[in-house]
């Protein structure tokens, strides 16, 4: 165990001079107006995105309190009017 912490030491600490594949100097990139209103449009759309999400559980616990549990009898009818098939 401790040989590998040395390892993983070493390699963080003198890394491979390499080429590693990852373009650092994407980083650099000085955003042009058009591009800075389109990030900042798919910002927006993500936020709004955030705020009329759901949570699936606390909707069903919702609906159970409102609507009283499903039996099965009454979900297998469901399925067969919905035209969904079953196998037991």
């Amino acid at each position: 165990m401790r040989h590998n912490r040395v390892e993983m030491l070493e390699r963080l600490l003198h890394p491979r001079t390499e080429d590693s594949g990852l373009a650092f100097d994407m980083f650099d990139h000085r955003m042009g107006d058009a591009e800075a209103r389109r990030a900042r449009r798919m910002e927006s759309i993500y936020h709004a995105g955030q705020d009329k999400i759901w949570d699936g559980r606390e909707v069903l616990s919702n609906l159970i309190d409102k609507h009283g549990k499903l039996t099965l009898a009454q979900a297998l009818r469901f399925f067969i009017v919905a035209g969904i098939t079953v196998s037991i």
